[in-house]
Protein backbone atom coordinates (compact mmCIF):
# COMPACT_ATOMS: atom_id res chain seq x y z
CA UNK A 1 0.00 0.00 0.00
CA UNK A 2 1.28 3.71 -0.29
CA UNK A 3 -0.25 6.17 1.56
CA UNK A 4 -1.27 9.81 0.00
CA UNK A 5 -1.33 12.64 1.80
CA UNK A 6 -5.20 12.97 2.42
CA UNK A 7 -4.78 9.57 4.36
CA UNK A 8 -6.10 6.96 2.13
CA UNK A 9 -4.02 4.35 0.31
CA UNK A 10 -3.34 2.64 -3.08
CA UNK A 11 -3.54 -0.99 -3.38
CA UNK A 12 -1.38 -3.27 -5.03
CA UNK A 13 -1.97 -6.55 -6.79
CA UNK A 14 0.46 -9.23 -6.39
CA UNK A 15 1.25 -9.44 -10.44
CA UNK A 16 1.90 -5.78 -10.22
CA UNK A 17 4.50 -6.32 -7.61
CA UNK A 18 7.40 -4.97 -10.19
CA UNK A 19 5.58 -2.03 -10.70
CA UNK A 20 5.83 1.87 -9.80
CA UNK A 21 3.05 1.48 -7.44
CA UNK A 22 4.70 -1.66 -5.77
CA UNK A 23 8.21 0.40 -5.83
CA UNK A 24 6.80 3.81 -3.70
CA UNK A 25 4.51 1.76 -1.16
CA UNK A 26 5.59 2.18 2.33
CA UNK A 27 4.60 -0.99 2.97
CA UNK A 28 2.30 -4.25 2.02
CA UNK A 29 -1.20 -4.69 3.73
CA UNK A 30 -2.35 -8.50 3.31
CA UNK A 31 -6.01 -8.91 3.33
CA UNK A 32 -8.28 -11.82 2.74
CA UNK A 33 -8.40 -15.54 4.47
CA UNK A 34 -5.50 -17.47 6.34
CA UNK A 35 -3.95 -19.10 3.21
CA UNK A 36 -4.72 -16.70 0.73
CA UNK A 37 -2.86 -14.08 3.14
CA UNK A 38 -0.23 -16.35 3.07
CA UNK A 39 0.21 -17.31 -0.56
CA UNK A 40 0.26 -12.86 -0.76
CA UNK A 41 3.15 -13.00 1.99
CA UNK A 42 5.03 -16.09 0.06
CA UNK A 43 5.00 -14.08 -3.45
CA UNK A 44 6.34 -11.09 -1.54
CA UNK A 45 9.04 -12.34 0.22
CA UNK A 46 9.90 -14.70 -3.14
CA UNK A 47 9.99 -11.26 -4.93
CA UNK A 48 14.00 -10.63 -6.60
CA UNK A 49 14.12 -6.96 -5.72
CA UNK A 50 15.60 -6.65 -2.43
CA UNK A 51 13.68 -3.64 -2.29
CA UNK A 52 10.36 -5.47 -2.94
CA UNK A 53 10.57 -8.75 -0.79
CA UNK A 54 12.33 -6.72 2.28
CA UNK A 55 9.27 -4.05 2.53
CA UNK A 56 7.46 -3.92 5.53
CA UNK A 57 3.90 -6.43 5.52
CA UNK A 58 1.44 -5.87 7.76
CA UNK A 59 -1.89 -7.82 8.14
CA UNK A 60 -5.03 -6.75 8.47
CA UNK A 61 -6.42 -8.71 11.38
CA UNK A 62 -9.79 -8.75 13.59
CA UNK A 63 -9.54 -7.74 17.26
CA UNK A 64 -11.48 -10.97 17.84
CA UNK A 65 -9.63 -13.69 15.70
CA UNK A 66 -5.67 -15.22 16.26
CA UNK A 67 -3.81 -15.36 12.61
CA UNK A 68 -1.02 -18.14 12.33
CA UNK A 69 -0.04 -14.75 9.11
CA UNK A 70 0.60 -12.57 12.22
CA UNK A 71 3.45 -14.70 13.48
CA UNK A 72 5.34 -13.80 10.03
CA UNK A 73 4.27 -10.47 9.17
CA UNK A 74 6.35 -7.32 10.50
CA UNK A 75 2.64 -5.84 12.70
CA UNK A 76 -1.08 -6.64 12.18
CA UNK A 77 -3.72 -3.33 11.51
CA UNK A 78 -7.14 -3.57 12.91
CA UNK A 79 -10.02 -1.37 11.50
CA UNK A 80 -10.08 -0.27 15.21
CA UNK A 81 -6.88 0.18 15.62
CA UNK A 82 -5.79 3.66 17.44
CA UNK A 83 -3.61 6.22 16.06
CA UNK A 84 -1.10 4.77 18.57
CA UNK A 85 -1.21 1.77 17.19
CA UNK A 86 -1.12 3.25 13.77
CA UNK A 87 2.00 5.54 14.56
CA UNK A 88 3.56 2.31 15.92
CA UNK A 89 3.10 0.68 12.35
CA UNK A 90 4.37 3.54 10.54
CA UNK A 91 7.55 3.85 12.86
CA UNK A 92 8.36 0.52 12.35
CA UNK A 93 7.74 0.70 8.74
CA UNK A 94 10.11 3.68 8.50
CA UNK A 95 12.95 1.37 10.63
CA UNK A 96 12.48 -1.17 8.13
CA UNK A 97 13.17 1.04 5.82
CA UNK A 98 16.45 2.81 7.35
CA UNK A 99 17.85 -1.06 7.42
CA UNK A 100 16.76 -1.71 3.73
CA UNK A 101 18.82 1.25 2.83
CA UNK A 102 21.98 -0.12 4.53
CA UNK A 103 21.93 -3.21 3.51
CA UNK A 104 20.95 -2.85 -0.15
CA UNK A 105 23.21 -1.47 -2.71
CA UNK A 106 21.83 2.03 -4.54
CA UNK A 107 22.20 0.43 -7.99
CA UNK A 108 21.04 -2.92 -7.14
CA UNK A 109 18.36 -4.38 -8.79
CA UNK A 110 17.86 -8.30 -8.29
CA UNK A 111 19.06 -10.87 -5.75
CA UNK A 112 17.95 -13.22 -7.58
CA UNK A 113 16.78 -16.71 -5.90
CA UNK A 114 20.08 -17.21 -3.31
CA UNK A 115 18.28 -18.66 -0.38
CA UNK A 116 21.03 -17.44 1.89
CA UNK A 117 21.47 -14.04 0.85
CA UNK A 118 17.81 -13.35 0.92
CA UNK A 119 17.45 -14.94 4.63
CA UNK A 120 20.52 -12.54 5.46
CA UNK A 121 19.30 -9.39 4.67
CA UNK A 122 15.97 -9.81 5.74
CA UNK A 123 17.45 -10.95 9.06
CA UNK A 124 19.31 -7.74 8.99
CA UNK A 125 16.86 -5.55 8.52
CA UNK A 126 14.51 -6.55 11.32
CA UNK A 127 14.75 -6.58 15.07
CA UNK A 128 12.70 -9.18 15.49
CA UNK A 129 14.29 -12.82 17.38
CA UNK A 130 13.59 -15.54 14.90
CA UNK A 131 13.66 -18.46 17.76
CA UNK A 132 11.99 -21.90 16.56
CA UNK A 133 8.76 -22.75 17.49
CA UNK A 134 6.92 -26.45 17.73
CA UNK A 135 3.37 -26.45 16.00
CA UNK A 136 2.12 -29.99 15.86
CA UNK A 137 4.85 -31.95 14.07
CA UNK A 138 7.08 -29.02 12.28
CA UNK A 139 9.28 -26.55 13.78
CA UNK A 140 8.49 -23.47 12.39
CA UNK A 141 10.64 -19.84 12.33
CA UNK A 142 8.14 -17.29 12.42
CA UNK A 143 8.67 -14.45 10.05
CA UNK A 144 11.59 -16.39 8.35
CA UNK A 145 9.06 -19.42 6.80
CA UNK A 146 7.39 -17.24 3.55
CA UNK A 147 11.21 -17.24 3.06
CA UNK A 148 11.80 -20.66 2.79
CA UNK A 149 10.35 -23.47 0.25
CA UNK A 150 7.39 -25.23 0.80
CA UNK A 151 6.05 -26.40 4.09
CA UNK A 152 4.37 -29.89 4.92
CA UNK A 153 1.13 -28.03 5.86
CA UNK A 154 1.63 -25.56 2.53
CA UNK A 155 2.07 -28.93 0.36
CA UNK A 156 -1.28 -30.73 1.85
Amino acid sequence: MSGRSDGSTTSVGIQHLAGSRAQRAGAFLLRGGEKGAYRLLRGIRHHPEPRIFLKPVFSRGSAAAESSVADHVDGTWTPRAGRDALRALRERAAAIHRRIRDVVAGDEVATGTNAERRLLRFVATRTDEFAPRRVGRDTVYPGLMPLLGKTRHEEN
